[in-house]
């Protein structure tokens, strides 16, 4: 009876085992996807700025914009200045 309980801990260990490889495995393909996609956005906006810069400008512009009230609608500044 102890071999029974014996192999079905062994089993246990073995699955969570394969748990943490197939979590690891997907952190390092989420990474890399954030990287790629990091490093194509910003190659784009280089070549945006080579070959339209006002149109660059104005992409800039409303990014910061959303930043900005995205930033003061949670919260932070009122909690920063205490």
């Amino acid at each position: 009876m102890e071999c029974f309980v014996q192999f079905f801990d062994d089993l246990d260990d073995l699955v969570a085992a394969i748990g943490l490889a197939r979590e690891r495995i997907r952190t390092l393909f989420l990474l890399a996807g954030v990287t790629v996609l990091s490093i194509s956005m910003q190659v784009s906006g280089i070549l945006l700025a080579i070959s339209r810069p006002q149109a660059a400008l104005l992409v800039a512009l409303l990014l910061l914009t959303l930043v900005i009230c995205r930033h003061a609608g949670s919260g932070r500044i009122a909690a920063a200045g205490r």
